[in-house]
């Protein structure tokens, strides 16, 4: 198969560079998302406000199909 043929109107190069920003993309949020959880997580065991422990658990309970729809879109 070529690189320079259309599929869905889409270069197969074009649907190539998409998938390869999409993964990366997806590497970086997971990578974001646990380095986020574990400061938000330390930080919200030394105060007493709930917003901080909210934040924790949503960081903590996202699950990496979520983080991966948001690098494809």
């Amino acid at each position: 198969m070529k690189l320079d043929q259309v599929v869905w109107g889409n270069s197969v190069s074009a649907w190539i560079a998409a998938a390869a920003v999409a993964l990366c993309t997806g590497l970086i949020l997971v990578a974001a998302k646990r380095l986020l959880a574990r400061k938000v997580g330390g930080f919200a065991t030394r105060t007493r406000t709930v917003a901080d422990d909210v934040l924790a658990e949503v960081l903590s309970a996202t699950r990496p199909w979520v983080l991966a729809v948001v690098a494809v879109v």
